[in-house]
């Protein structure tokens, strides 16, 4: 048996390459992350400008391991994007082949730090702290398991009685979800309710409307939507991915106004219910920031709490000065704490 060697992919491949068929069916027998699929390299470069550096592993000539790396080349960072931990693009025993040939590409592109986002487990973050990454960052994401449910009732059961009350009052309030084809009006009408909902929320970064059409474009067969309205009014959206055996929820939103209509809850029941009748076994309700509510409700509808790990590693061109570059640096800070190499010295812990 051959050594697994680490490779480039020039991107994007010329049509007479089979590497894209065997990325994406690798992709599904590791559990289906969307962002992992080679159209997803597609759509962060068009729709975000992000540039594709993608590695993958062969070994006897078959692509046995993935790494869809994405280069932000305004902000300078080079980033690898979450696997949520039900596959994963960056397998532990991978991971230190990959890492020296993310650091060249890095120094390459003038990166200014390189983040990486993979489940949290003790093997990975003694390899990440090996190659100078900080490993504090953890952020909590909530899976539900299908594994022997046959129906919507049966999934019911993972409910809490505070789902299960939300699901009721949803119907009482009129509320009705439907799931139409992925098509650039339908996922406008999407991006409206987002827009909406993030202004009111006064979110500092907004996604562009030219991703969501892009997720339909490319992805036309993985993409699901479901549209909740009341009296004839849009009142909420989610956008989800049906990817191997993972049903995989992007993003939810819903009218400030209309969420004492629980709409949260009918979109989650038509999301598991979705998922339950196409055999599925998982649901990634995906991860949550400090938001408790966020939080609340995918356990609530019977998700599991899981970590993420988000490592990040600063290329700050001082830290890979020499030792003796850096004694001297340190020395002439103590001699003057009060000038500006003091301050820089302060400002990035040179040790």
């Amino acid at each position: 048996m051959s050594n697994p060697k680490v490779e480039r992919l020039a991107y994007p491949p010329d049509d007479s390459s089979t590497i894209k068929t065997q990325w994406n069916a690798l992709v599904s027998s590791l559990h289906g992350d969307y962002n992992l699929l080679f159209e997803w390299m597609s759509i962060c470069s068009l729709s975000q400008n992000l540039e594709p550096h993608p590695l993958y592993i062969t070994e006897n000539n078959a692509l046995v391991s993935l790494c869809p790396l994405v280069f932000n080349p305004v902000t300078k960072e080079l980033r690898i994007p979450p696997t949520h931990g039900l596959g994963g693009s960056l397998p532990l025993s991978d991971m230190a082949l990959y890492l020296p040939e993310i650091s060249k590409i890095s120094k390459e592109l003038g990166a200014k730090k390189t983040t990486i986002q993979i489940p949290a487990q003790e093997e990975a973050t003694k390899v990440l702290k090996r190659f100078g990454y900080n490993t504090d960052d953890k952020m909590p994401y909530y899976v539900l398991d299908l594994e022997g449910v046959k129906s919507f009732l049966e999934a019911k059961k993972k409910f809490s009685k505070g789902a299960k009350r939300g699901i009721n009052l949803s119907k009482r309030n009129g509320v009705t979800v439907k799931s139409p084809t992925p098509s650039p009006e339908n996922l406008t009408l999407a991006y409206n309710i987002y827009l909406e909902t993030m202004s009111h929320n006064k979110a500092a970064h907004l996604l562009p409307l030219e991703l969501f059409k892009a997720i339909g474009e490319f992805l036309p067969g993985d993409t699901k939507i479901f549209l909740a309205e009341r009296e004839g009014k849009l009142i909420g959206a989610t956008i989800c991915f049906d990817v191997g055996e993972t049903f995989t929820l992007w993003t939810i939103f819903a009218l400030i106004e209309e969420r004492k209509a629980f709409v949260n809850n009918a979109l989650y029941c038509a999301v598991i219910d979705y998922a339950v009748s196409n055999g599925l076994r998982y649901v990634d309700f995906g991860p949550s920031g400090p938001l408790s509510k966020a939080r609340e409700i995918k356990k609530k509808h019977g998700g599991s709490e899981r970590w993420m790990l988000t490592a990040v590693r600063i290329n700050n061109p001082l830290k890979s000065a020499s030792y003796t570059i850096r004694k001297l640096i340190r020395r002439k800070a103590i001699e003057s704490p009060n000038s500006l190499i003091s301050k820089l010295y302060k400002r990035f812990a040179l040790k």
